[in-house]
């Protein structure tokens, strides 16, 4: 699902950008895993650059809306069919837990195989856990939560990475995005965030070791 046409227009009145920019960024590493499973590139220490900030960033991700989205957004539900959709959230999270903790395992005792049979359940579950939260959980969190809300969510991801994870998390993001999105994105942040953005933190991660990039 692309970025243009991810949002439709009735959930403009809430800005998602930021959440589907992350969700195409992991959308994006869990191609580059596969191919690497496929390919069965083991010895590669970009792999495990590559995967480190992946996991990391899906951590401090899921770990921002288990905290802070999805207990406002249960608090304010009124069925029962509201009530199912968060439930689903949290346990696609759970789940996908544990398969990253399996793809841990696999890179760590180089298993080829349960390396790529792992690595396809993962990017079906967290495919599916993504489509599933753009389709029914984020029109609720502007039905219910609205703007205000979901400024409130994202203004907590802000404190929790902080000024050392963003110098990870933007450049992370961005890579491969769209100029219009990158320009949305970067134009929503501080005037000195920008700075540090174009002047450290994007050249920065450019040259690091990272998948099949080798400086």
């Amino acid at each position: 699902m692309s970025l243009d046409s991810a949002a439709p227009a009735e959930r403009r009145n809430v800005d998602f950008t930021l959440m589907y920019a992350a969700h195409e960024a992991f959308r994006r590493d869990l191609r580059r895993l596969e191919g690497a499973a496929e390919n069965l590139r083991l010895t590669d220490p970009g792999l495990y650059a590559g995967w480190t900030t992946f996991h990391q960033q899906l951590d401090v991700h899921h770990r921002g809306e288990d905290v802070a989205l999805w207990p406002e957004l249960r608090a304010a539900t009124g069925t029962p069919s509201e009530a199912a959709v968060i439930d689903a959230m949290e346990s696609e999270h759970k789940t996908i837990e544990l398969l990253l903790a399996g793809v841990d395992g696999c890179l760590a005792l180089k298993d080829r195989s349960g390396l790529l049979e792992t690595t396809g359940f993962l990017s079906e579950a967290l495919r599916s856990h993504m489509e599933h939260e753009e389709r029914d959980a984020l029109p609720l969190v502007e039905q219910l939560l609205g703007e205000r809300g979901w400024k409130a969510f994202t203004r907590y991801m802000g404190r929790a990475q902080g000024l050392k994870g963003g110098a990870v998390f933007f450049p992370w993001m961005l890579e491969e995005a769209p100029e219009s999105t990158v320009a949305d994105i970067l134009g929503k942040l501080p005037a000195p965030v920008r700075v540090l953005y174009r002047r450290l933190w994007q050249p920065r991660y450019a040259r690091a070791l990272r998948w099949d990039r080798h400086p």
